[in-house]
């Protein structure tokens, strides 16, 4: 019997499933151990045994007894299975409350085949209470709530939650409501994400029972409620993604872009589905099902799979749920601020009354003159005291609310709309006019913020599909007639534009910004062509500006504009401005702080950092480059002991936390304090914690600082960059920028370091040594590590902008333990990854083995004292745990998939932290904090804090001198709470760059549906570790997943100081094909900070790659190449009639190599390999190609002058900063040895 009344509008159902790798067909994941995705939801996470699981994997439930069946049922895991099926709940108090609750008994639910346990989680919280109550006027009351011996987050009063529940599903109607399936893990999208698994119809709506009582007592509801849907596997009424098909797919092209094939939820309607299960509008239905087409789409265009009937099915429903819809979703939510507390019941009475797909508004009138015609007593509740208001309303403010009314707003959006002072406060002004005029202004000023209406939530009420807008077309000035109205392009344009900034673009050519535009979700379409674009562009001011770039027309967003100017103004201005004088001898002060050296190495370290620190100290601005151990904190530290840097203010600025620690080191005992960029923005009004966005402001500047210096520039985007410019106009003498451009560009838009570096460096910067020229210093000399000729620095130099060595190519054949500061190991198969990992762990760390839990907490700093591990917090001069967090780090380049963080993370917290597991879930008398989040992070566990956030006040200890900052990226220990007298709380972290306090957290720091403010740390994606150091680095790099890249590499490749274990999937030689220069995140990147976009095209065996002119050196053939000589060597051989190979492998003597140029004669049979030596100037480089030298001789490939070899002949072009290089020598070299 279906529970639903008129009473309640009519929804649909999102359903949270986990992933399963069988269907959900009602049988154990075929590889239970892989799938760590299902274990980032908190309740199978905390039950999830792998072990027990993998001896019954792909069994049905239906052949194992109900004790064996896996704990992701309890989650939905079952939707499709084809049987029936009996749970036993267990009431959640029973255990934990006894006196209150412990009279429930286990009780038995029946659900039937293909159905799925709805739990509306959002509408069992305490806190929410009040909202739903005054909501729908429902008989709930918190006052009722039972009062016990803890806190507890969650309603309990049987009235109280039967009311809730039964409201819930009120609004759902058998066959009418469609149930959308969604996962929020999948291990093929990156993150947390509202992934769609399927879609379906609502069949029946089971009902509620009641817990089994051993006598009297309290009643209790088990919240789950059945419901069966219409999906089946060979059915026609609802369908499943065909996610396992791309997968297979994936597994033999393992560059396939499988998140490209992915339905995710609409964003403008996230709250709908979280929350377990929550009750979805007519628009997040039809933007749900939209994505879900969209998706199909594309997997039967790109890939074959053949998608008609779901898709006919979902056209199908799409026409029924607009008529449904209707044009006037939103009428219900205005009427609420307007003053009618009931005003979504309203709304839905005139509406039924009106009648499907009609317009209530002529009802909406007769309701405020005379209620008793068209509404129930109970819902003619103050609309007496308000007609006057309503009669008196102008004409253009009537009009506004109608148009508000067809957008399927929030009550808090409509709040936030209703009213002109409160769209101010919260920064989308706008007038009523304005936005009656274009109201694609609702989305244009409220995009910033999180809680703003989006692009396609408006564009449903002002241009829906023809069954609405025909009959109902929107009044003067709103009214649109054209799918192509100017007011609606502009609104789709700057959407592609930001989400092309949230990609790294801070542009888009006119073509590029068309095919956005129409791939998106939405119906009708914007059918935008380029000469559109071309010919409206100019009339999209001020949001939008046109460039003419080559006579292509190329967009931006009007605040890129803007940085950019800011930019120019102060890179351009101040290199070109007038030098300060500081007479210095550097060289001096370099060895009063080290001492006199005769070290050639050394010398000429010194050496280019005396030049690079007259040039920081003289120049109104510069960049300080170079990589990791090349010396940039060193220089820094003595340009900043200066007396006169310091008098005048010094400003040190870093994007990290743990870069702001080092930042802080370098102002030693003075008063100087390093500020995070966020923290410091935040000050000047420049920086939205909330929406984590930086911006231009017009609140004052700051003033003070003379010398502002930020670390890990390679971090910072346009958009950071831009705030810190305009918040620093007065009174800088000189702004230094220091990174590694080899480094992964920015999360964001831009690329602004590598830009300014591409704009400073000299035009031969391969051949002078010092690297310095006006506003340019670069560090090139590496000694971290105890020299640049270690086998680890010489694999990073590879994927860096610098060219390797010609001798750097025996790195890749390599034995796998030949250097004591690399290892590499080779895994194949998913299958084999973990055993992999665990085995380097254990000799890494030298456990005695995979349970040796006690060697394992002594590796991140434990103590010990009886039978008990302690992590102790840094009190004094004891050192704490924390001091050993950053003694060893796991990196992947993902989070999903069984090589990514989190089943990384996973695993080890299985083996490893069972025990501190099992002490933090003991009832009572425990001596840590419960276990927090789906991670289940507990005492002794190594995190890493997510967000910039305060943290002061009590959430730190000791208060005096602490920072009370948490800055996104630091990474400790959980250190307390350790108690033995009773449970405690707080779990409590001390942070590696924060050694001496620890901060709090508990609970609320993790809930379900948000951002979790801690994570495990033992594996870091590459991107989080970028600024940190680690004394052991274990890096996995899976084969050919398209986030792979040079500068994601050469990163993963720098974090370490003492050894590197490269987990490799595949050949080696599959890591040589990452370095290649075209395999480049930084060069795609779209901007035009300082100087024109000019894309060039770079042809592969699939596609093209196209990158900056000027980041990459291309030939004429599309070939990318590492430097200018090897494009002059290239283009010389080419003029000359020959067709050189590029780095084509050569195997001689049981290891591969990879010349500068091969080339083949077949008709005489000749192969000559060219090598280009760049640095014969260095002792290293000379020792490496005169060992590979040696190598080809052994192998029959000699020297041209010699007259070659049986097996080849060698030709040599050298170049040094002494003597630059000549490129008739490469004539002369063709004319002698080839054209012989």
């Amino acid at each position: 019997m279906p529970i639903s009344t008129p009473t309640f509008p009519l929804r649909h159902l999102s359903i949270r499933v986990p992933w399963h790798d069988a269907g959900w067909s009602g049988v154990v994941c075929r590889a239970p151990h892989l799938n760590g995705a299902c274990a980032q939801l908190t309740r199978i996470a905390s039950k999830k045994k792998d072990d027990e699981e993998r001896l019954i994997a792909g069994r049905s439930l239906e052949d194992l007894p109900r004790e064996q069946w896996p704990c992701c049922i309890e989650e939905r895991a079952t939707f499709m299975a084809p049987f029936p099926m009996e749970q036993i709940k267990q009431h959640a108090l029973a255990q934990l409350s006894p006196q209150q609750y412990g009279h429930f008994q286990p009780t038995h639910q029946r659900y039937p085949a293909y159905s799925a346990g709805v739990v509306p989680f959002k509408w069992m919280l305490r806190e929410n209470m009040d909202g739903y109550r005054d909501m729908y006027d429902l008989d709930v009351d918190s006052g009722r709530e039972p009062k016990l011996n803890y806190e507890s987050d969650w309603v309990t009063e049987y009235g109280n939650q039967k009311n809730l529940l039964d409201t819930f599903a009120g609004h759902l109607r058998e066959e009418d409501s469609l149930c959308i399936f969604y996962a929020k893990h999948v291990p093929f999208v990156e993150g947390t994400g509202r992934i769609l698994i399927g879609a379906g119809r609502v069949k029946d709506i089971g009902p509620l029972i009641e817990y089994e009582r051993k006598g009297e007592g309290m009643r209790g509801l088990v919240w789950e409620r059945p419901i069966q849907h219409s999906i089946r596997p060979k059915g026609s009424d609802g369908f499943l993604m065909p996610y396992y098909e791309i997968l297979q797919r994936a597994e033999e092209e393992t560059s396939l872009d499988v998140e490209r094939y992915t339905a995710k939820a609409p964003d403008e309607h996230w709250d709908e589905f979280s929350y377990g299960s929550e009750l979805v509008t007519h628009d997040g239905a039809i933007g749900a099902l939209l994505a879900l087409d969209t998706a199909l789409g594309r997997i039967e265009s790109e890939l074959g799979i053949t998608t008609g009937w779901q898709r006919e099915w979902i056209h199908t429903e799409l026409i029924r749920l607009w008529k449904v819809r209707g044009p006037f979703p939103g009428l219900g939510a205005v009427l609420v601020p307007f003053g009618l507390s009931r005003g979504v019941f309203v709304a839905h009475a005139l509406q039924e009354k009106a009648g499907e797909n009609r317009d209530p508004w002529p009802l909406v009138d007769t309701a405020f003159r005379n209620p008793t015609v068209v509404l129930p007593l109970e819902l003619q509740r103050d609309l007496k005291e308000l007609a006057p208001v309503w009669t008196r309303l102008p004409a253009e403010r009537k009009a506004f609310l109608r148009l508000l009314s067809r957008f399927e707003l929030t009550k808090q959006q409509a709040a936030i709309l209703y009213e002109a002072g409160s769209r101010k406060k919260q920064g989308w002004e706008g007038s009523d006019r304005e936005i009656l005029q274009n109201p694609y202004r609702i989305y244009e000023l409220s995009r910033h913020d999180p809680d703003g209406v989006r692009l396609l939530l408006v564009d449903r009420g002002i241009f829906p599909e023809d069954v609405v807008r025909l009959q109902h077309p929107l009044e003067e000035p709103s009214r649109l007639d054209s799918a192509v109205d100017l007011r609606r392009v502009r609104a789709f344009t700057i959407a592609a534009l930001e989400d092309s900034a949230q990609n790294g673009h801070t542009l888009l050519p006119k073509d590029q910004a068309v095919e956005a535009i129409l791939s998106r979700s939405v119906r009708p379409i914007c059918p935008v062509t380029g000469d559109l674009l071309a010919a409206r562009a100019v009339d999209m001011a001020p949001e939008i500006v046109p460039l003419v770039t080559d006579d292509d027309l190329i967009l931006q967003l009007d605040r890129y504009k803007a940085i950019g100017e800011e930019v120019r103004k102060q890179v351009n201005g101040r290199v070109a401005g007038q030098r300060h004088t500081i007479t210095h001898n550097w060289a001096a002060l370099l060895e009063k702080k080290f001492g006199p050296s005769t070290d050639e190495q050394e010398m000429r370290a010194r050496e280019e950092k005396a030049a690079a620190l007259k040039e920081l100290a003289e120049a109104r601005f510069s960049v300080l480059a170079g990589p990791a151990g090349a010396g940039k904190t060193t220089v820094l530290g003595i340009l900043c002991a200066q007396s006169e840097i310091r008098s005048e203010g010094l400003l040190l600025l870093a994007p990290t936390g743990k870069a702001r620690v080092r930042m802080q080191q370098l102002a030693e005992d003075s008063k100087v304090r390093a500020f995070t960029i966020a923290q410091f923005l935040k000050q000047y009004g420049r920086y939205d914690g909330c929406a984590g966005r930086y911006m231009l402001s017009e609140r004052p500047k700051a003033t003070g600082f003379a010398t502002v210096i930020v670390d890990e520039a390679s971090m910072l985007t346009e958009d950071m960059l831009g705030a810190l410019f305009d918040a620093l106009q007065k009174g800088v003498k000189r702004f230094i920028f220091v990174g590694d451009p080899s480094q992964l560009p920015p999360i964001g838009a831009g690329r602004p370091f590598v830009d300014i570096i591409a704009r400073l460096r000299p035009e031969n910067y391969e051949a002078i040594f010092p690297r310095v020229a006006p506003g340019y210093a670069e560090l090139t000399i590496e000694r971290r590590q105890v020299g640049s000729e270690r086998p680890d620095l010489r694999l990073a130099r590879w994927f860096s902008t610098m060219p390797p060595g010609a001798g750097d190519d025996d790195i890749f054949s390599a034995e796998a333990d030949e250097y004591p500061t690399i290892r590499f190991v080779e895994w194949q198969k998913l299958e084999d990854f973990q055993g992999a990992l665990m085995d380097v762990l254990v000799e890494e760390l030298g456990l005695s083995g995979k349970d040796d839990i006690r060697g394992f907490n002594l590796a991140l700093g434990a103590t010990t004292k009886g039978e008990y591990d302690y992590f102790n917090a840094t009190r004094r001069d004891n050192p704490g745990s924390v001091a050993a967090a950053e003694d060893w780090q796991i990196l992947s380049p993902l989070r999903g998939m069984p090589f990514g963080i989190s089943d990384i993370n996973r695993q080890i917290h299985e083996y490893f932290r069972a025990g501190y597991l099992e002490l933090a879930t003991k009832p009572w008398k425990r001596h840590i904090p419960k276990p927090l989040g789906a991670e289940r992070v507990v005492y002794g566990d190594k995190v890493i804090n997510l967000s910039n956030h305060r943290r002061d006040g009590s959430k730190v200890y000791p208060q005096e001198g602490a920072l009370g900052y948490l800055a996104n990226g630091e990474i400790g220990i959980a250190v307390g709470q350790w108690k033995t007298n009773s449970n405690p709380y707080y779990l409590n972290v001390e942070f590696t760059s924060q050694q001496g306090f620890t901060y709090s957290f508990t609970s609320w720091d993790f809930q379900d549906e948000g951002n979790a403010a801690l994570e495990l740390a033992y594996a870091l994606t590459v991107h989080k570790a970028q600024g940190s150091q680690f004394r052991l680095v274990i890096l996995v790099v899976p084969e050919g997943h398209p986030i792979l890249s040079r500068e994601l590499i050469y990163t993963a490749l720098t974090r370490h100081q003492d050894r590197v274990v490269v987990m490799h999937q595949g050949p080696r030689t599959l890591l040589k094909e990452l370095a290649a220069p075209h395999k480049s995140d930084t060069g795609r990147r779209m901007t035009n900070l300082l100087r024109p976009c000019r894309m060039l095209e770079f042809p592969q065996p699939k596609g093209s790659v196209f990158l900056q002119e000027g980041l990459t050196h291309r030939t004429s053939t599309g070939l990318a190449v590492r430097s200018k000589s090897e494009l002059i060597i290239y283009e010389t051989l080419r003029q000359a009639g020959y067709r050189p190979e590029y780095e084509k492998p050569l195997t001689i003597g049981g290891r591969t190599y990879y010349p500068d140029f091969t080339i083949e004669d077949e008709i005489s049979g000749l192969t000559v390999y060219w090598e280009h030596l760049g640095r014969m100037d260095l002792q290293g480089y000379q020792q490496r190609w005169a060992a590979k030298l040696a190598r080809y001789r052994a192998n029959g490939i000699l020297p041209a002058e010699e007259g070659g070899g049986p097996q080849g002949s060698l030709v040599t072009t050298t170049e040094s900063p002494t003597t630059g290089f000549d490129f008739t020598t490469v004539q002369k070299a063709i004319s002698d040895h080839l054209n012989g």
